[in-house]
């Protein structure tokens, strides 16, 4: 590690924005509920990430964000389920 930077953080938060970025443009071509969901939680891994690079510290507002990035996930999950029945 090189002057206080933390790649690991860093390269989270690239392929967090490439994932959200990814399942934006598809949700555009196919509508998917799934992947508009997925997108908006990889974002927020995005930020979270994002906030810890820039030092930001504070733990319960950082589980929170992927706590809400999870809980996206599961609903899309649940809705695409739903909706195969």
């Amino acid at each position: 590690m090189m002057l206080g930077v933390d790649y690991l953080l860093i390269i989270n938060m690239v392929l967090a924005i490439v994932i959200a970025a990814a399942a934006f443009l598809v949700h555009r071509e196919r509508d998917d509920p799934l992947l508009l969901y997925v997108g908006i939680a990889f974002l927020i891994f995005g930020i979270s990430n994002l906030l810890q690079i820039m030092g930001f510290s504070y733990s319960e507002i950082l589980i929170i964000f992927q706590l809400c990035g999870f809980i996206l996930i599961i609903y899309g999950i649940y809705l695409k389920h739903k909706r195969i029945q």
